[in-house]
């Protein structure tokens, strides 16, 4: 298997198999894709094909779901090449593959973890050299004893972050500052001082200094008129202020969003109800258990209306692009009177829910509801073929998809109804099968007829007049019925709650799936295998060269994306 395919599996996957499961990010590149050795033995031209793996991904393509692997590819790159021309070329990708402070404070970090550098950096940036900018904090062992670390930006890594905060124009620096102060245990006033960065455009050292000022210091001695500057001084007044009418000026006058609001007045429905038109899909979903929380969603609460016409914006939730299953899980926790998939969280939140005894708005909930179903004509299409191939049987009713991502009430039938409709619905050509427990010719499976006009919930009753207690459940049946049919696709998938229960010794239909090639006369037919409540591999035996099939685990929006990567062929 090439390198170059590898990588390409292992920045959408996070290793370098045909399995994916959300799950938690390692720090650290699989040995199977890349040793420490053969990192250092890396040719120019196999340097060169690891990073247009990686720029096709995430500049021209747009493929992966998150950064997170490609940050830590390059780190682990930068750290083993002994090279400076080759170093140089991954400094040079990285200006373009980090758009955001997010990614450039994820890069900063791993790079920290991974190089075994010091923690992360604190107040304390007095001493520097001109070899490399290190910073001494004073730590303590676990003797309590002051123990001296340093965090060290390189030559290399300090012309990197010039050209980087000089490649943001005004208005990103400023938005950058204004909304986040520190990110991954990263501040802007860290990243300049270690880097040395020096701006030659006065507005630009304007606004800099900003970000070594704090927020009193700032307010009282900034004079200047300059409107970038003033929206920063701005900001800072109105995280600083306890005014709830000021506040609502500043959040009118510059369109901020939640990440500007202070804490301190997070109670202040006024300032919210400012705020409301100009927040994100996804960061009014998440507000919206902030303000259940608070207890401002009451039924009396003019506030509550506000909210509900927010959720309603067909506008700003088309932009959103938000699989169904994200919006169902949001719709699922606010109807339980819930705000975390994770128990720990969530019971510790009981304890407030009680004190309080707060109340799902029956407004949010009806207003919830209406936007996930209108968000299965909001999400974007694909163009490939699929036949789609649900377990209805019995026990899919009652067992809960994996629980540490979404929400623990989720079925394994009402997350296979949204996956069949999700692509009903906006895909041109869709066939939905179910699996059956009659031995009929071809045997155990039969069209299930769902249509683009059903609502979930008409769908889910649809499925309910069909369920069966048991099912002849086999990863065969879907290709020989097709074949049979002469039915064609680009992609098959097969949805169940156990890929182990489908094929319980591992072995993939290969005869049925090259009898079914041959039949249509299709070369290049692709099978996704979902299994949504056990994590388990399935397949072992599959190599890294493999590409004919995807076996997931789980299912959440992030899940849906990878599908939606493979059905395109970019993974």
């Amino acid at each position: 298997m090439s390198l170059a395919l590898k990588v390409q599996k292992y920045i959408h996957l996070g290793h370098e198999y045909p399995f994916f499961v959300d799950g938690k990010i390692i720090v650290a590149v699989p040995e199977k894709l890349l040793t420490a050795d053969e990192a250092k033995s890396l040719t120019r031209s196999e340097c060169v094909q690891i990073l247009d793996v990686i720029k096709k991904a995430v500049i021209r393509v747009n493929s992966v779901f998150r950064t997170n692997e490609v940050l830590i590819l390059m780190v682990f790159l930068l750290k083993h090449l002994k090279d400076p021309e080759l170093k140089s070329l991954i400094y040079e990708a990285l200006l373009e593959v980090i758009t955001n402070f997010n990614d450039l404070t994820l890069f900063l970090k791993y790079r920290t973890v991974m190089t075994e550098a010091s923690p992360l950096p604190t107040e304390a940036h007095a001493e520097t050299n001109s070899e490399t900018s290190e910073a001494r904090t004073e730590t303590t062992n676990e003797n309590g004893s002051p123990v001296t670390t340093k965090t060290h930006f390189s030559i290399g890594l300090r012309n990197f972050l010039q050209k980087w905060y000089d490649k943001r124009s005004v208005e990103e620096l400023t938005e950058m500052i204004a909304e986040h102060r520190k990110l991954n245990g990263w501040r802007h006033k860290d990243i300049l001082t270690l880097a040395h960065v020096k701006f030659t455009d006065d507005v630009k050292k304007k606004i800099v200094d900003t970000a070594f000022k704090r927020g009193s210091q700032l307010v009282a001695e900034t004079t200047d008129e300059d409107a970038i500057v003033k929206k920063l001084v701005d900001v800072c007044r109105a995280r600083m202020s306890e005014d709830p009418r000021e506040v609502s000026e500043i959040v009118s006058q510059h369109k901020l969003r939640f990440d500007h609001l202070p804490s301190a007045l997070y109670k202040s429905p006024e300032v919210w109800e400012k705020c409301l038109p100009y927040l994100r899909y996804s960061e009014l979903l998440n507000c919206v258990h902030i303000l259940q929380d608070l207890n401002l969603l009451t039924s009396q609460s003019p506030l509550t209306k506000k909210v509900g016409f927010a959720l309603g914006n067909t506008k700003t939730l088309k932009e959103a692009k938000l699989h169904p299953i994200q919006l169902y899980t949001e719709l699922q926790l606010y109807e339980h009177n819930e705000r975390y998939t994770e128990n720990v969280h969530e019971t510790h939140r009981a304890k407030k829910v009680a004190k309080l005894k707060l109340i799902p708005s029956k407004e949010i909930v009806k207003k919830l509801r209406t936007a996930f179903e209108q968000s299965f004509d909001c999400y974007p299409a694909t163009g490939a073929r699929l036949i789609i191939t649900i377990d209805n049987r019995h026990g899919m009713y009652n067992k809960k998809i994996l629980s540490k991502h979404l929400s623990k009430h989720i079925t394994c039938i009402e997350a296979s109804v949204i996956i069949a409709l999700t692509y009903l619905k906006r895909e041109r050509d869709v066939k939905i099968l179910t699996f059956t427990d009659e031995e009929t010719d071809p045997g155990g499976i039969e069209v299930l007829a769902l249509q683009k006009s059903m609502s979930f919930e008409d769908a889910i009753k649809f499925c309910e007049t069909r369920k069966r207690k048991v099912t002849l459940h086999s990863l065969e049946l879907p290709w020989n019925f097709a074949k049979t049919k002469g039915f064609k696709a680009d992609v098959f998938l097969t949805i169940t709650d156990s890929v182990v229960r489908c094929a319980p010794l591992g072995k993939l239909p290969t005869q049925e799936i090259n009898a079914y090639k041959k039949a249509v006369n299709m070369s290049n037919v692709r099978h996704i295998v979902l299994g949504l409540s056990n994590p388990k591999r399935a397949f072992e035996s599959l190599g890294p060269e493999e590409g004919r099939i995807l076996e997931i685990a789980g299912f959440t929006s992030n899940t849906a994306k990878v599908m939606d990567e493979y059905l395109k062929r970019t993974i």
